[in-house]
């Protein structure tokens, strides 16, 4: 009889166990992350359900086989660092980018735990892997937007002061040309008081779209604060060059301007300065730049002016 009790606990604790390990599974399978366990010969003792469906493949496919067969020979590379890190007891966490099953890209962040027997042999360890693209999408666009102008979407100008530095650089190393224009709309001011502001912003995104119409993808076109602009002209640009380009913008403010059910006619000034053949400094290039716009407004407005 004690034998057939201690055999009917022995059943009762292994079916007591087998559903503690059912509930544990179920759990972890739930929770919203990807994990995994991998001893220290690299093969997976164990998958979670969001890991596999990451991977596109099933347990069996995963759990017993070694991590450079399961990730492939690209990836397995990229990341054995990190992975001998853990085998020696460290702690070691990474970012990379997932394309998933329908073309998309995911933003991943990686931590490997080691797991330590009592007395601290290394005998494998935990893989924790977050999706973190909704984060990495908001630090993105938090960052285009603390260099862009919200209202025209153009670069401001923090970020075209960082354009014009590499600009200089580029001049001081290799030669390579380019122009700085500052431009702005003819009395805006006039127009904004009279019109109100909500007319002045249209104006504004309005003047924007039609001047980055007339420049090329590689020049950076800014808006600086008000209706002031500034236009950098990547190399080779040479005087001719830039002149053409400020007669087009000049050209292009011709057509009036669709603003509160009104239409308003508005021309704009443009002041140039070309890096020339001497080392160029920021301040100077600058200066030349806003002569020669004030200039142009001195010459009546709506023309551009070369310096």
């Amino acid at each position: 009889m004690a034998i057939r009790r201690e055999a009917i606990e022995d059943t009762g604790a292994a079916i007591a166990l087998q559903q503690s390990e059912a509930r544990l599974r179920l759990m972890i399978d739930a929770v919203p992350a990807m994990i995994t366990y991998i001893d220290t010969s690299e093969r997976y003792l164990f998958s979670n359900l969001p890991y596999m469906r990451m991977l596109g493949l099933a347990r069996e496919q995963i759990v017993g086989r070694n991590m450079r067969e399961v990730l492939g020979d690209a990836l397995y590379e990229r990341i054995g660092p990190y992975k001998e890190q853990a085998l020696s007891g460290q702690t070691a966490h990474y970012e990379r980018q997932h394309r998933r099953d329908d073309g998309s890209v995911a933003d991943l962040s990686v931590t490997f735990v080691p797991h330590l027997s009592d007395d601290g042999t290394v005998e494998g360890f935990f893989s924790l892997t977050l999706d973190i693209t909704e984060l990495k999408n908001l630090e993105r666009e938090l960052a285009h937007i603390a260099r862009h102008d919200t209202l025209t979407g153009l670069p401001n100008r923090a970020l075209f002061a960082d354009r014009l530095a590499q600009a200089i650089e580029r001049h001081k190393r290799d030669g390579t040309g380019f122009a700085l224009a500052y431009l702005d709309i003819d009395k805006f001011k006039a127009i904004n008081d009279t019109l109100g502001h909500a007319a002045g912003d249209q104006l504004l995104a309005g003047f924007a779209a039609r001047v980055r119409q007339c420049v090329r993808g590689v020049d950076t076109l800014a808006r600086l604060g008000g209706d002031e602009f500034a236009l950098l002209l990547e190399g080779p640009i040479t005087a001719t060059g830039a002149g053409a380009v400020a007669a087009k913008i000049v050209a292009a403010m011709q057509a009036p301007f669709d603003l509160e059910e009104r239409q308003v006619q508005v021309t704009t000034s443009v002041g140039i300065a070309l890096a020339g053949d001497r080392p160029v400094l920021a301040a100077d290039i600058n200066a030349r730049a806003d002569a020669a716009l004030y200039d142009a407004k001195a010459a009546g407005r709506n023309t551009f002016v070369l310096r």
